[in-house]
């Protein structure tokens, strides 16, 4: 049999993987509101690796329990940081969203007591547990919502009036946070918070068996659709009996989460929903994945036949009508969905898993056994084109998502070796544990869309830079550095064009393909500072001063740093050659040179440190303390100014106990140094006139 496919014109440009040397597994990625990414999940590593907080259970060492874990990353998935959120026994996470205030909720079930970010004990076995942070990931406040035996969080979404709606399902019967009774098995559960996550209400549906709630999405009336599956009958909350093991079972809400109607979809055998959208249309596109063949809702057959697992995805109008529905996949298995969204063409992007080879919806083979699967549809659920995220292990989930650029993101956990599109190992050099791993797409058959980084775009005179090319899609560059040397280049990452001429400077970057090119002007956007005052050492003994005014400098003696020697001037206790680089405040560097010094003190030591005068900085009179003088002869004080010129001596008495008061109310503001030579010693350090 021949299958013809739609030509994807989706190519690989990068991929990224976050870990530690334990276990990451990847939940969910989006795009945030800079452009960047959030990628949550949860781990148990400790430090290491990208990972740079402890994991809450603090000294375990194999099998440790598992806390959330978020990373920020920029548009090309360069981690900016990382947070680790809770308490000491194991608390996965499941879900995040950004919120109004350009924070991130997070969402996920908790086991911990009191301890680390959790503030309050958890009311039975599992609970529900939520993270409110802000634009950095810094907790601002935490809850935990529960009865007093299993509940499960799932979903969590920022509601029109600053709250948030809460999702998952409870095995708990009325107690503590929970209102109502269980229905039998465990139930949809929701709770409606305030913007500060205190509850303001609960509802429970459910029927006589296990109901999970898996998704949950606010209408533009303030209600809620609530999408999961069901081995419940027509009993309880629920009106429609099932068709087969599990249906689909969608609730419309209130917004009070007052039921409004309940639809339930399937056919003869598993029928697992995972995710609810709205439409462009305003109507509900449900998605997840089945076992059924041709049936009660669904329309189309299984790809591969009597036990295979395929995608299902259906579309009903706003009372819960099935308008239509599709099956995708391949002849293999296709059993886990990741999620479903919305593209800005009204289609769907799709993440899931893929055991098939080539066939149906499935265009490419698979490198390892299971692989994660990115589908795209138009907006009536018709396959558009797919791309397999190759690698040479087995993944057991994939996510997709659509990126501001109109690009497409693929995220998994993986324990994979480098192969297909991996390029790194993992944290754990021996790939036993699972880290967090994404790649991007874009599509090859646009105009190239030009981009650049630079390594530093302000510049010192007589410096260099090197310019990274972030473009894709393109054959060839031409670059253009106007006042560079060289002031163009065709190279793909330019490196050494230098900049000697202090002033602003355009960068133009002109990516071109068969289908076209594309430009890239950025005006001003290398700045070559001013050129730092010259430097020169003018030496006066055994002292060298270089120029004042320099915000930083560094001594040399014959090419070696001298440690602590970053003052204006340098006593030079030993002949030969010195240098200085002083620094302006752009952190430009200038250098003189003094060679063949002789050092004129070399007869005896200096001492800078073993007197003190006070007070420092002095307005009229100042007094010498801790000064040790071991002989009787005449004492000889000197002082100098910043420039090394010797302003007065002073020859008091000859004396062994000091303190002795010396008046400088005549010398003008400034930096001062004072000498004194006692025959046989020289003592300096320094002083400021105000």
């Amino acid at each position: 049999m021949h299958y013809a496919f739609s030509q994807n014109p989706y190519v690989k440009i990068w991929d990224k993987w976050y870990g530690g040397t334990r276990n990451e597994f990847l939940m969910q990625m989006i795009q945030t509101y800079d452009g960047g990414l959030l990628i949550g999940g949860y781990s148990n590593s400790s430090i290491s690796g990208d990972k740079t907080d402890i994991n809450r259970t603090v000294g375990c060492v194999v099998a440790c329990p598992f806390d959330f874990w978020i990373v920020k990353t920029d548009s090309l998935g360069s981690v900016e940081w990382d947070k680790t959120y809770g308490g000491t026994e194991t608390d996965p996470f499941s879900m995040v969203q950004q919120t109004t205030d350009s924070g991130f909720i997070l969402a996920g079930t908790s086991r911990s007591n009191i301890g680390f970010e959790k503030s309050q004990n958890t009311q039975g076995n599992y609970d529900y547990w939520i993270v409110k942070t802000d634009a950095l990931g810094n907790k601002i406040w935490d809850k935990d919502f529960g009865g007093t035996n299993v509940d499960n969080l799932i979903a969590v979404i920022q509601t029109s009036d600053g709250g948030y709606l809460l999702g998952g399902y409870s095995s708990s019967g009325v107690s503590v946070d929970k209102t109502q009774p269980s229905q039998g098995g465990y139930d949809y559960w929701i709770v409606k918070t305030d913007a500060n996550g205190i509850k303001q209400w609960d509802k429970v549906f459910g029927g006589a068996d296990d109901d999970n709630l898996r998704s949950i999405k606010q209408t533009p009336d303030g209600g809620y659709l609530l999408a999961g599956y069901s081995y419940s009958g027509a009993t309880g909350d629920k009106s429609q009996p099932n068709q087969g093991n599990t249906d689909f079972w969608i609730i419309r809400t209130d917004p009070l989460g007052n039921k409004i109607w309940d639809k339930d979809f399937g056919a003869a055998e598993f029928d697992l929903c995972f995710s609810i959208n709205i439409a462009p249309d305003g109507n509900y596109i449900a998605g997840g994945t089945t076992t059924s063949d041709i049936g009660g809702d669904k329309s189309q057959p299984l790809w591969g036949g009597a036990g295979d697992w395929d995608l299902w995805i259906l579309k009903m109008d706003t009372l819960g009508n099935k308008l239509w529905d599709k099956d995708l996949g391949g002849y293999g298995y296709e059993d886990e969905l990741g999620n479903i969204s919305i593209t800005t063409d009204g289609g769907l992007i799709i993440g899931a898993t893929s055991y098939s080879t080539i066939g149906v919806h499935k265009s490419e083979n698979n490198l390892g056994y299971e692989q994660t699967w990115m589908l795209k549809t138009d907006s009536m659920g018709d396959y558009m084109w797919d791309r397999t995220a190759f690698t040479v292990g087995h993944e057991e989930t994939g996510y997709a998502i659509e990126t501001s650029d109109g690009c497409y993101l693929v995220g998994n956990y993986t324990m994979a070796f480098p192969g297909g599109y991996k390029t790194e190992p993992n944290w754990d050099s021996t790939n036993n544990s699972n880290d967090y791993w994404i790649v991007k797409f874009c599509d090859s058959s646009t105009v190239p869309p030009t981009a650049l980084a630079t390594g530093d775009q302000f510049l010192c005179p007589g410096t260099c830079t090197g310019f990274l090319n972030l473009s894709f899609n393109a054959s060839s560059y031409q670059w253009s550095f106007p006042g560079g040397i060289p002031a163009s280049s065709t190279d793909l990452n330019p490196s050494n064009i230098c900049y000697n001429t202090p002033g602003s400077f355009d960068v133009t970057l002109i990516a071109t393909n068969s289908i076209g090119t594309d430009t890239l002007l950025l005006t001003n956007y290398i700045t070559v500072y001013p050129q730092p005052p010259p430097q020169s050492i003018l030496q006066n003994g055994d002292t060298l001063f270089a120029n004042a005014g320099a915000v930083s400098y560094q001594w040399y003696y014959n090419g070696n740093l001298i440690s602590g020697a970053t003052n204006n001037f340098y006593i030079a206790s030993s002949s030969g050659d010195y240098n200085v680089v002083a620094t302006d405040v752009n952190d430009c560097e200038v250098e003189a040179v003094i060679n063949d010094v002789i050092a004129s003190v070399s007869q005896f030591p200096v001492y800078s440190s073993q007197f003190t005068v006070s007070p420092n900085p002095v307005q009229d009179k100042f007094t010498i303390h801790n000064l040790q003088v071991t002989s009787e002869t005449a004492v000889e004080i000197v002082f100098y100014n910043i420039l090394g010129e010797k302003l007065i001596t002073n020859l008091p008495e000859a004396r062994s106990q000091w303190p002795i008061e010396i008046d400088c109310h005549l010398f003008p503001e400034g930096l001062y140094i004072l000498e004194i030579n006692s025959g046989d010693k020289i003592f300096r350090t320094k002083f400021i006139k105000q």
